[in-house]
């Protein structure tokens, strides 16, 4: 079965959070909830540019404050 953006998000989101995947919600906050500082957005990002094959403007980023805004975004980008 093929990865929903959202699980893809997980998935390489998974690898800086301190909380479980499966807590994720639309309003789980990046860093009070997932406890992720600056250092991992960057990381974070690079990673989800070669996993969902475009670039992601930091204004954007800086726009980020919860897993559902990461998602949404990725939503609109991969279904134009």
């Amino acid at each position: 079965m093929k990865e929903t953006v959202r699980e893809r998000a997980q998935r390489v989101m998974s690898a800086y959070s301190v909380l479980y995947p499966e807590r994720y919600s639309d309003d789980t906050d990046l860093k009070l909830d997932m406890g992720l500082d600056s250092l991992d957005a960057i990381e974070i990002v690079m990673d989800l540019e070669e996993e969902f094959g475009f670039d992601i403007d930091d204004d954007v980023v800086d726009g980020w404050k919860t897993f559902g805004d990461v998602v949404r975004f990725l939503e609109g980008k991969v279904n134009g």
